[in-house]
């Protein structure tokens, strides 16, 4: 059985170069809010989707990005590419809002990845990201 072990620290990247490197199966844009797999807002009505990714876009250009929430990336979770598991709203909405870092946090899924390697993989997206 699979299971996802964090990384213990929070890192700051470029969203701009999140979604450059690739880790977005599909970019949540406003147009799209919400229409994939969340569960809490799969009845939602258009009108409530688009009412949500506002709020949260409101918040976050009022608040800022806050660092408790922030954008989890699975390592090597898709076809052996690293992978958005939360936070596309987000990413989408920091690159909109021309934020220059968001806080992420790194996830190995102990299927998909060897332990070897990960240490070179995050220095690599570290350094690239900044």
């Amino acid at each position: 059985m699979s299971e996802l072990f964090p990384s213990s620290k929070i890192y700051h990247i470029s969203p701009v170069y999140l979604r450059e490197i690739g880790v977005e199966r599909t970019q949540h844009t406003r147009e799209v809010a919400y229409d994939c797999h969340d569960t809490y807002r799969k009845h939602f009505t258009r009108e409530e989707k688009l009412q949500a990714y506002d709020e949260l876009k409101e918040s976050i250009q009022n608040e800022g990005f806050k660092g408790e929430y922030p954008i989890s990336i699975c390592f090597r979770k898709m076809g052996n590419n690293d992978q958005i598991i939360d936070g596309h709203h987000r990413l989408n909405i920091a690159i909109e809002l021309g934020i220059p870092t968001v806080p992420v946090k790194f996830f190995i899924d102990t299927d998909k990845v060897e332990l070897q390697g990960i240490k070179t993989l995050l220095q690599k997206v570290l350094s690239e990201g900044k």
